[in-house]
């Protein structure tokens, strides 16, 4: 139970955020466009002129839509976007208290950045946020064999999510891999079956003898430190980037094999450039995780002073915990090393084994596990020291991951930022991805997850109970007994500890009593209570409608026509309102909905600037329309390839002039919603796109790394043994 805990919590927070966005239909909201029955076109793959920019999430969700309805499949998407990032972070975070790991798991599940991407749309984005955790810890146990399948494993999320959400995590997990130690070569993974069990150790050394518990390997009783190992962090480094290069693979060919390149407006840094939208200012916006370009996607009521002030307060507490309690090893626990904790020395046959399964030498420190953590038994009294070979190592790659990203964040707040993204697109567009820089502040709300989780374990400090050493065959002594009790009581999770007598002792490792449930309360309710505005579907403006029926019939019409011709969406605007989405700003549903390929207006407003187009065909639109005011369409629109145009009623009104420009065209359909014209057979017209075995040789790549991550694991998706999932991670 206390294992899907964290994944019980993500559900509950995503039905509570989600809200009516759960009811039967679509939620559709700016980027977060989902259709019926998608249809699997060369868009779908980035074969066309338009930027892959929902390469490959469109395709698995097409896929996803041949076994369930669309609308199924979307809120699975978006509810399993809160369950794996509240699972994620609580898994992360390196604590055995169980409150603790829920406190950072609704943190990092439930604040601005979520909010405010959430209401932009961008579910892709926050799909490879939830995967974020996962990843940096499977690339901080990168050294460790299978740990490149196990990386893989993790970076599926950001594989589904596209470029951004790639790019991202790719900064995170070489960060991570670069910083970790590597391993020594004495700590190799286990055996599949655990050596027999040892007797009693022996008495801890003298005083003036006490080693450090912070050394990694013991050898006939000499501890022998690791080395840095600066080469092997390197390469490990460059192993993390080329496993998301592979996986990034479908939407970097796409991207870089375009015929006419990617055209970069230098007007959109400032236009995505970060804001304020507290009342402290651009940077202290950024530190609440909050600055998002879109002023519309803000949460009602987020600026207020009060509520701000106390976010700040949480967010700075959280970093300063992250800084202080990661940096050698947390205090577990107060008082002797004979307190709780170290009862697991008496108690279970596998209490001589490290976390990894390997026998101490005889004579060396006895260790403890405590929820993945080794307190070495020569630590001085007054702490649980925690062994370095397997300490939280991520705690350097995660600081600076977030550091580089709050710098890239904070980058467009003033004009020589912006100054420097400019040149840098100048110079290669794909420093175009560095624009919304917001999004970038991902790692550092893992950060600050982690050390709320950290100083809730502070706060929830265990009790110290005498030693009372027995046999390990003994009967447990009233102390034990009363330990356990007070371990059940707190639900402290000793992670992947085992079943009976040694779950048991572990769970009561921590003794800490009932105030532990109110620090718990506290820390699962302190992010919910802060950020209130995504209660209910971000506060009511998110919501699920059904497509209108006439949309479905002409849907049917074109898709039964078998001569070739693109669509034309009027009027000519990227996003529409319609009345039956409740006037929600939604992007253009078309090119999604219809079988064939859509040309729409994909240039951006944000304010009073208007970015340049990217998709070369629908650049050529406006000065065909611009022509002649009153000039018939029908012919120029043949001679561009064009077989159908579709002019609906979500754009503006003074637009909707074109029903008179398209007197020769055949009325298909007529309705309150949309009108669609056949014009005759068009010109031949041949895209310029990406070659298609390039595309699919990315797609098969990607694909086929999966599968091997996933036969590498030997998981049916399954619980399986500790020494068989630690022999995989």
């Amino acid at each position: 139970m206390r294992r899907g805990a964290p994944y019980g919590l993500g559900l509950v927070l995503g039905m509570l955020a989600l809200g009516p966005a759960l009811a039967p239909g679509f939620t559709l909201a700016y980027d977060m466009v989902f259709v019926p029955d998608p249809p699997i076109t060369a868009t779908t793959f980035g074969l066309t002129g338009t930027l892959p920019r929902a390469v490959p999430s469109d395709a698995v969700v097409a896929l996803l839509s041949t076994v369930l309805p669309a609308d199924l499949v979307q809120k699975a998407l978006l509810l399993g976007i809160f369950v794996l990032a509240c699972a994620g972070a609580a898994a992360l975070v390196p604590t055995p208290v169980l409150g603790a790991r829920l406190a950072a798991g609704a943190f990092y599940a439930w604040n601005p950045f979520v909010a405010e991407r959430l209401l932009i749309g961008q579910w892709a984005f926050l799909l490879g946020y939830a995967g974020l955790p996962w990843a940096v810890r499977a690339a901080a146990r990168l050294h460790r064999r299978g740990g490149v399948a196990a990386l893989v494993r993790a970076l599926i999320p950001a594989a589904i999510g596209g470029f951004t959400p790639m790019i991202v995590t790719a900064l995170t997990v070489a960060c991570v891999a670069i910083c970790t130690p590597p391993r020594s070569p004495s700590s190799s993974p286990s055996p599949l079956r655990a050596p027999p069990p040892s007797p009693p150790p022996p008495p801890s050394p003298a005083p003036h003898r006490r080693r450090s518990p912070f050394l990694v390997r013991q050898r006939e009783d000499r501890t022998v430190p690791a080395r840095s190992g600066g080469l092997r962090r390197a390469v490990a480094g460059v192993v993390a980037l080329g496993t998301c290069g592979v996986l990034a693979l479908p939407w970097l060919v796409a991207s870089l094999w375009r015929p006419d390149g990617v055209a970069v407006d230098p007007a959109g840094v400032a236009a995505f450039a970060a804001r304020a939208d507290t009342p402290f200012g651009g940077v202290g916006s950024l530190f609440l995780l909050g600055g998002i370009w879109n002023a519309e996607a803000v949460p009602r009521g987020y600026g207020d002073l009060a509520v701000s002030t106390l976010r700040l307060l949480l967010a700075t507490t959280a970093v300063i915990a992250y800084a202080l309690l990661t940096r050698s090893g947390t205090r577990l626990s107060g008082g002797s090393t004979h307190s709780a904790e170290c009862e697991m020395r008496s108690i279970g046959e596998g209490a001589r084994l490290t976390r990894d399964g390997r026998r101490l030498a005889e004579g060396a420190p006895h260790p403890v596990e405590c929820g993945g953590w080794v307190a070495g038994g020569g630590a001085s009294r007054g702490e649980v020291g925690v062994s370095r070979r397997e300490r939280w190592t991520p705690r350097g790659g995660l600081a600076l991951a977030a550091g580089v990203g709050l710098g890239i964040a904070c980058l467009g707040l003033v004009e020589p930022g912006r100054e420097v993204l400019r040149a840098l697109s100048g110079v290669w567009a794909g420093f175009a991805v560095l624009r919304d820089a917001q999004q970038y502040v991902a790692p550092f709300a893992l950060l600050q997850a982690v050390g709320f989780g950290l100083l809730l374990t502070w706060a929830i400090r265990p009790r110290p109970l005498a030693h009372r050493s027995e046999p390990s065959d003994s009967r447990p002594s009233a102390d034990r007994a009363r330990v356990e009790r007070a371990g059940a009581r707190a639900g402290v999770a000793g992670d992947e500890a085992g079943a009976g007598s040694r779950r048991r002792a572990v769970d009561a490792g921590a003794g800490v009593d009932r105030a532990g449930w109110m620090f718990g309360v506290f820390g699962v309710v302190a992010p919910v209570v802060l950020v209130p505005s995504l209660v209910w579907g971000v506060g009511g403006r998110l919501g699920a409608v059904d497509y209108p029926q006439e949309w479905m019939r002409v849907r049917e019409v074109i898709a039964a026509d078998r001569t070739p011709g693109a669509v034309l969406a009027l009027p000519w605007s990227a996003h529409r309102r319609y009345r039956w989405s409740a006037e929600r700003t939604l992007l253009d549903p078309m090119p999604r909905f219809l079988p064939r390929r859509v040309v729409a207006e994909d240039a951006v407003q944000v304010g009073n600037v208007r970015l340049a187009a990217e998709d070369p065909r629908a650049r050529a639109i406006p000065a065909l329309l611009g022509g002649d005011g009153d000039g018939d369409l029908t012919e120029p629109l043949r001679r561009a390839g064009f077989r159908y145009v579709i002019v609906d009623a979500g754009g503006p009104k003074t637009q909707n002039v074109f029903h008179r420009r398209l007197g020769q065209a055949t009325r298909i359909h007529d309705g309150p919603e949309l009108t669609a014209y056949r014009l005759v057979t068009p010109a031949p017209y041949t895209e310029k796109g990406p070659p298609a075995w390039a595309v699919g040789t990315a797609f098969s790549a990607a694909f086929m790394a999966i599968l091997w991550s996933l036969a590498i694991s030997g998981s049916s998706l399954l619980p399986r043994s500790r020494v068989l999932r630690e022999e995989s991670l």
